[in-house]
């Protein structure tokens, strides 16, 4: 009796230890692949080794899990930001738009696309203003929120909207920084 619960004892846990080491042979592979894509999408400038480092900091300040940012890390990679400082902060960006509205933060990214666009190339914001509106409410937010952010009156953000007259790098600084707010 005694030898048969040793050896129950004994199978049972081989049995949990191949079943541990099974475990952490898996979780290794998802994160090298996770590095892997990581460093792939930042094209060398930032490496996948980085981005971890980076999204366990966010962790940790957000309380959001690592799965759920490293998807919006990877919007953000895909659009090109490979900047370690803009790329924590469009990350968090994502995540509040996401806190805000169910599918916030693909919004987030859609929309801060459109803006880094055209600001990369110097040019104004150009995009319909009705469609500009309906955006924005896509990540939790409207031009009354822009216009707080950028120091200017509602009405003056409209009418420069419609004008084409708007800075696209300060409105998607004004953006990104009302979201986070």
């Amino acid at each position: 009796l005694v030898v048969e619960a040793v050896l129950g004892a004994v199978v049972a846990f081989g049995a949990l230890t191949v079943a541990g080491a099974a475990f952490a042979i898996k979780a290794y592979q998802e994160k090298q692949a996770a590095l892997a894509l990581w460093a792939a999408l930042g094209e060398g400038v930032v490496t996948g080794e980085q981005i971890d480092d980076m999204l366990d900091g966010l962790r940790e300040k957000t309380g959001i899990s690592k799965d759920a940012l490293s998807s919006y890390t990877q919007e953000v990679l895909r659009l090109g930001i490979t900047g370690t400082e803009a790329l924590e902060s469009l990350t968090v960006a994502a995540a509040s738009a996401e806190a805000i509205v169910k599918g916030g933060g693909k919004a987030f990214s859609d929309l801060f696309g459109k803006i880094n666009a055209a600001a990369s190339s110097g040019q104004k914001l150009t995009i319909p203003f009705k469609k500009l509106q309906s955006q924005l409410v896509a990540v939790g937010l409207n031009i009354s929120d822009v216009a707080k952010q950028m120091g200017i009156t509602e009405g003056a953000l409209t009418s420069g909207l419609k004008a084409g007259t708007i800075d696209a790098k300060k409105f998607g600084d004004a953006v990104q920084d009302a979201v986070t707010k």
